[in-house]
This record gives C-alpha cells, sequence and structure tokens, in this order.
C-alpha cells in the first residue's frame, strides 16, 4: 500500500471515530442518556443507581428541569428530606407551572410543620389546580396539621368525589376521621381503602392499628395475620408459624443451615441443592422459607425450640402481651415495672435491656403529656410568656390542658 494509500486510510479512519464519538460529546445528548438510565434504574427500585444517573444530568446541564425533579423524587424515596426539597425548589425555579413539584414541596413542608411556607404552595396549587384530588388532599394534610379535621374531613370527601376509585383517599379520610372520634365511619373506609388495594401506609396494617387502639384485639391479630400470610415474598425472613404459636430462627450460616436440617428430621433437606451455600439460600430465599414453613408448622414451638436449641440453631418464641409478662427470662431479670401515670392510671413498662452491677438504668417516671414542657422549652429559647401565648392562639404549638 502506498504512502498516500496509508494516509487516505488513516483520515477515514479520524473521520469514523469523529462521528462514532461525537454523540457522547453532544451535551444534549449525554444528559439525556443520563436521565433515561435513571429513569430505568428508578423504575426498578434501584433508587441510589438512580440519583446518580440523574445528578449525571444536571451536572451537564443545570437548567434540565426534568432531571432535578425526578433527582427529588429519587431522594423522597430514600428518604433524604432535604436533599429532595432543594431539588423542588431548583425544579420551580426552572419550571413555575410544575405543579407536582409545588405539591411535593407542600408535602414536605406540612411534614416538617413549616405551614407559612406550605400555605404559598397550598394556594398556587388551589388557584391553578383547583380540580385535582391531589391539591385537595394536600388541603387536607395542611388543615390536619393545624387540628382543622372537620374541615380537613370536608376536603378529602372533595378528593374522592373526583377520583372515587383510589384507595389512598379513603385511607386519608379514614385516618382523620379517627381524630374526631367517627370510628364506624373511620371503619368503613379503612376497609374501603383495603378493597381498592390503597398504595400508600398500608391499609391493613392501619386498620390492625385502628383495632388495637380501639381493645379490639382479635380482629387486630386477624388483620395482621391476613397481612403476613397475603404474600410469602413480603413475610418476615425469620418468623415462622408453629402448630400452637410463632417463633423466630436464623439459618444463616452453614452450620445453622444444617442444624436446621437435623431438628427438621428429613435427611433429603440438606441434599437439596437450592439451599447448599449462603448464597443459594439467598437466591432461593422464598422458597426456603416456605419449605422451613412446612416443617416448623407441624410441631408446637416448645418442640422445635428444644430441638433447634440441641441443634445450636439461634431461636426464639413470639409472644403475645400476655406472655410476655410471663417469660421466664422477663421474670428473672425484672423487665417490667409497673408506675403511675396521670390521667391514665397504673401502666407497666420496659426498663432498659442492658442491666449493669453500676450506674443501674432506671425509668425516671411517667412520660410527659404533649405539650407539657412547651412552655418550659420556649422560655429556655428566650420567648416570653406573650410570644408563647400568641404562639398557643395561632396553634403553631401545643401545650397540655
Amino acid at each position: 500500500m502506498s504512502r498516500f494509500s496509508l494516509y487516505r486510510f488513516a483520515l477515514v479512519l479520524t473521520c469514523l471515530a469523529a462521528l462514532l464519538t461525537g454523540c457522547s460529546r453532544d451535551p444534549n445528548v449525554r444528559k439525556q442518556k443520563y436521565f433515561e438510565s435513571g429513569t430505568r434504574y428508578f423504575a426498578n427500585g434501584k433508587y441510589r443507581e438512580a440519583i446518580i444517573q440523574f445528578r449525571n444530568a444536571t451536572a451537564v446541564d443545570g437548567t434540565f428541569a426534568a432531571a432535578h425533579y425526578q433527582l427529588a423524587q429519587s431522594y423522597i424515596k430514600e428518604q433524604e428530606w432535604p436533599r429532595a426539597y432543594l431539588e423542588l425548589s431548583r425544579t420551580v425555579e426552572l419550571q413555575p407551572d410544575n405543579y407536582k413539584a409545588h405539591l411535593d414541596m407542600a408535602n414536605l413542608l406540612i411534614a416538617g410543620r413549616e405551614l407559612k411556607a406550605a400555605q404559598e404552595h397550598i394556594d398556587l396549587l388551589s388557584q391553578k389546580i383547583p380540580n385535582d384530588p391531589d391539591t385537595h388532599i394536600a388541603l387536607a394534610n395542611f388543615l390536619g396539621a393545624k387540628e382543622n379535621f372537620d374541615e380537613g374531613i370536608t376536603e378529602v370527601k372533595k378528593a374522592i368525589a373526583l377520583a372515587p376509585e383510589r384507595g389512598d383517599t379513603y385511607l386519608d379520610l379514614a385516618l382523620l376521621q379517627t381524630k374526631t372520634k367517627q370510628f364506624d365511619a373511620a371503619e368503613a373506609n379503612f376497609k374501603k381503602a383495603i378493597d381498592l388495594k390503597a398504595s400508600g401506609n398500608n391499609p391493613r396494617l392501619a386498620l390492625a392499628a385502628f383495632y388495637q387502639s380501639r381493645s379490639r384485639y382479635p380482629e387486630a391479630e386477624q388483620q395482621l395475620q391476613t397481612l403476613t400470610a397475603a404474600d410469602p415474598n413480603d413475610r418476615p425472613d425469620l418468623v415462622f408459624q408453629t402448630s400452637d404459636g410463632y417463633l423466630t430462627c436464623g439459618t444463616i450460616s452453614d452450620s445453622e443451615w444444617q442444624g436446621f436440617c437435623r431438628a427438621s428430621g428429613d435427611p433429603e433437606l440438606a441434599k437439596d441443592p437450592r439451599f447448599a451455600t449462603p448464597s443459594a439460600r439467598s437466591v432461593n430465599a422464598t422458597a426456603r422459607i416456605n419449605k422451613m414453613a412446612e416443617y416448623i408448622g407441624q410441631h408446637t414451638t416448645a418442640e422445635w425450640l428444644e430441638r433447634l436449641d440441641a441443634a445450636d440453631v439461634p431461636c426464639a418464641p413470639i409472644l403475645r402481651r400476655g406472655e410476655i409478662i410471663h417469660n421466664e427470662q422477663v421474670v428473672a431479670r425484672d423487665i417490667i415495672v409497673e408506675f403511675d401515670q396521670p390521667m391514665v392510671g397504673r401502666v407497666r413498662q420496659p426498663k432498659p435491656a442492658a442491666q449493669f452491677e453500676i450506674n443501674q438504668a432506671v425509668i425516671g417516671g411517667p412520660a410527659p403529656r404533649v405539650g407539657e414542657h412547651t412552655r418550659d422549652v420556649l422560655r429556655d429559647l428566650g420567648y416570653d410568656d406573650g410570644a408563647i401565648d400568641k404562639m398557643i392562639g395561632e396553634k403553631s404549638i401545643r401545650v397540655a390542658v
């Protein structure tokens, strides 16, 4: 090949390389690829990876409003509230008509009790998108934070009228109705939220808490049992039902798994390749849990504890409230103490679990009522009684009555 041909060939290769790499040097293409990558990670629940990609996109273009907003959503998923708020602020700075960002900012501010700042976003949403159910929910949360529960209920009902098939809205309504002692209506709406498969806070767990607060313990336990049995993948890894109760046991190491296999009485279980190594047991966790549950359900808690102890497998019974105070370990360590709680009566409370020969940890007395020390704290911070009374009148703070 002649020297001229070599030069020409080199020139062609250079041009091809420029064409192939030119895209990666184009900032618009780069930021979009970062954004698309972040979106895929977010959709798969990989929020830390999504954060990296969305941050890369905003580093390429600081005015990329969509990337700032998605970065905020990723921070929200990771419960990094201050960073989420900063990205939302940047979003509305670049895109003032992004009402979803205003909505998120309002809800974060309400959760942080920054009600004056939240008011600005609530007013904007009420003006710009008054028929959006999320606007009414945000306003209901705002009113609930100010303890205007009846007005909050009215706003949630408006949201339901606009979107009657949203389960989360019925859950919001039920929670507000418990505040106003509308217990029958609240119970009905908890159940409605379950029927509509509310996607926010678990409605069945909320209903169980409601039953427990009403001293309806069998119904609370029934809801919890339904919750844990609904999906084996959601079942706590180390909690199992025996023929007469519940226990927990750990099979992380090979020795613990082999010990469980011996305790099960099934020699073939130890040969199952799905569970032969820690990594295999992790990959096949659901199958492992279900297989363990099959064996554990065949005998009583006491029988299993004896077998597992003998096989050096970490284990313990899971006790109901009435059983805890009579448990031999609890009694031997004198963990439960009793004292008088003002306005409540005689109550029980566990002491700190760690006990020392010197400087023994003790319970100093009953828990303070909500707002019992509000005045003292504010006085220590330099507020006078006039300023404190003003805050009480504005319902910015609570004091015990």
